[in-house]
C-alpha cells in the first residue's frame, strides 16, 4: 500500500505573540491525500470485474473463502491480481490538473518520492480498479 498527497511548495505562516512560525499541514487531510494503491486481489480482465464476493467494497476486508475461484460471468480462472488505487478525492478533477501541468512536481508520497502530473497519472493508469471513496466503484482512467 502507498499513499498519495498533493505537493505542497509553501507551508503556511502564522503570527504568535512570539514572532513568526511555520505550521506543518496535515498531509491526511481530504484536501491533501489524493488516495493509495493496495492490492485488489483476483480479477477478470475480460469481464471487468472483481472476484471478491462482496464486490469492491469488501477487498480490504476479504478472507481466502471471500473470493471466487473463476469468473461468475464467463468462468475465466485469472492468473493474477490487481492493483486497486482507492481515491479520496474526485479522480477527474486530479486528472485535469495533472494533464494541465504534466511536467510539474505536483504529487508525493508516503515515502517522500515526488511525481509529475505525467508519471502520477502513469502511476494510476497501472491500477486495474479503481474507486472513489463513499461511490461506486469506477472504471480505470488513462
Amino acid at each position: 500500500m502507498l499513499n498519495f498527497f498533493w505537493h505542497t511548495y509553501d507551508l503556511p505562516r502564522i503570527r504568535t505573540p512570539i514572532g513568526e512560525a511555520s505550521v506543518a499541514l496535515d498531509r491526511w487531510d481530504p484536501a491533501l491525500h489524493l488516495g493509495r494503491t493496495e492490492d485488489g486481489g483476483r480479477y477478470c480482465v475480460p469481464c471487468g470485474r472483481t472476484l471478491c464476493v462482496g464486490g469492491i467494497r469488501s477487498i480490504a476486508s476479504a478472507r481466502p473463502e471471500d473470493w471466487y475461484a473463476a469468473c461468475p460471468d464467463c468462468g475465466a480462472i485469472p492468473s493474477g491480481k490487481v492493483q486497486l488505487f482507492r481515491w479520496r478525492q474526485d479522480p477527474l478533477a486530479v486528472r485535469r490538473v495533472c494533464r494541465a501541468r504534466h511536467e510539474e512536481s505536483l504529487v508525493i508520497d508516503e515515502h517522500g518520492t515526488l511525481y509529475t502530473g505525467r508519471g502520477f497519472v502513469v502511476v494510476t493508469g497501472e491500477c486495474g480498479l479503481h474507486w472513489v471513496e463513499g461511490h461506486e466503484p469506477i472504471r480505470p482512467w488513462h
